[in-house]
């Protein structure tokens, strides 16, 4: 069995941590293998209407892994994998022109809902904003490939299932007034199924091969 863990500080304020297991559970027999990584990272971008900071992230991912060949004629795996994103702020925007944004950008906003825009002083990595803004996604994953050595000719199946859930939101209007909002909630489940039969080679004076293939996919956008 081998053991490996690793731990490294990241470019902002943060950790990763990346463990590793994998190894004969039955030798020659049953295989395990088993990763994962922990990533974390604090936000970067100050706010300058809310507080608070915002460019942070949070990532969580697990992968497990079996193989069973009970004979020299089978070959069973599965995999199985989960993945956990977290980005506070989302896509986020940066004023490149802090005086132009003060001057004209607020000033257009607010006096199209009436008001007037309050004095701003942003520094190099700030945003005036009332939207924090994030990104998330869920995803799990499921392979399981059946492997069969047939007398002349091999068999393969492959079935696969993966559902993945995003939440998306951005402040377009990059001011605290409630007048562009971007939002986006997606979700996704798939399945595939494939099957094939080919010759084996040297079993046959030619190769040949024939298969199926299905898919299916449903998919939601709000």
């Amino acid at each position: 069995a081998r053991l490996y863990k690793r731990q490294e500080v990241t470019s902002a304020a943060g950790f990763a941590i990346r463990p590793a297991l994998s190894g004969p559970l039955v030798t020659d027999t049953l295989y395990i293998g088993l990763s994962g990584v922990i990533d974390s990272s604090e936000g970067w971008i100050g706010n300058a209407y809310e507080g608070g900071a915002i460019g942070g992230r949070d990532t969580k991912s697990g992968l497990a892994k079996i193989r069973w060949t009970p004979t020299n004629d089978w070959d069973i795996q599965l995999t199985v994998s989960a993945d956990s994103y977290r980005d506070i702020g989302g896509f986020f925007m940066l004023p490149v022109d802090r005086e132009t944004y003060a001057s004209q950008w607020l000033p257009q906003f607010y006096g199209m809902a009436g008001l007037t825009a309050p004095p701003v002083n942003l520094g190099n990595f700030e945003v005036f904003q009332n939207v924090q803004g994030r990104s998330n996604s869920d995803t799990n994953r499921e392979t399981l490939r059946l492997a069969y050595g047939a007398p002349g000719f091999d068999v393969l199946s492959i079935s696969t299932r993966r559902a993945q859930t995003t939440a998306f939101s951005m402040d377009s209007d990059l001011t605290p007034l409630d007048m562009q909002t971007y939002n986006v909630d997606y979700t996704l489940a798939a399945y595939t199924q494939e099957f094939r039969v080919m010759s084996r080679e040297g079993a046959s004076p030619f190769n040949w091969l024939m298969g199926a293939y299905f898919e299916k996919i449903d998919e939601s956008f709000l």
